[in-house]
């Protein structure tokens, strides 16, 4: 037999410490790439704004900020579901979206937003006041009537009204 045959024995084995060794620097490699590319895409967007009307872009970006503010809260049903239909809620609520569409400098969408934040609050402060009169009559020992009066549901219309004017407003 000559000297050069198989080696006997099993292979020698390479450890584990090697392979995640590897695969932390193939991480590393793409998180490289994703952040220059992100800031590649960050400085050729903000090219963009530079040579564009300085008046159309900065509108456009507030009004894309007071809609995203107004989507993120008013639309959300979890902050809905949360404020269940306490007015004081649904008003803080509004504040809110209020206040950063006030950082955004979005005046139209602003008062947007404030006419239908007065609709939409009166409508649920008319209902919890009916509801509460309705409750201490019943507690009176008295029947009244538990049908919704017209006033107040008739302020549906306002609400869809004002709701849709914001919604319309957003791009």
């Amino acid at each position: 037999m000559p000297p050069y045959g198989p080696p006997s024995g099993p292979p020698p084995r390479r450890g584990p410490g090697r392979t995640l060794a590897w695969l932390a620097a193939g991480l590393v490699l793409v998180l490289l790439v994703l952040g220059a590319v992100a800031l590649v895409v960050r400085n050729d967007s903000g090219d963009d704004g530079d040579s564009g009307s300085a008046d159309g872009e900065s509108g456009d970006v507030a009004r894309e900020a007071s809609c995203d503010a107004y989507r993120d809260v008013v639309q959300s049903s979890e902050l809905w579901s949360a404020a269940d239909a306490d007015p004081d809620r649904l008003q803080e609520m509004y504040d809110a979206v209020l206040a950063d569409i006030a950082t955004a400098g979005d005046d139209e969408m602003a008062a947007l937003v404030t006419d239908e934040a007065t609709v939409v609050v009166s409508y649920y402060r008319a209902l919890a006041d009916w509801k509460q009169e309705t409750e201490d009559a019943v507690r009176r020992g008295e029947y009244p009537d538990t049908t919704v009066p017209t006033e107040i549901t008739s302020q549906r219309g306002e609400i869809t009204r004002t709701q849709g004017a914001v919604v319309e407003a957003c791009p």
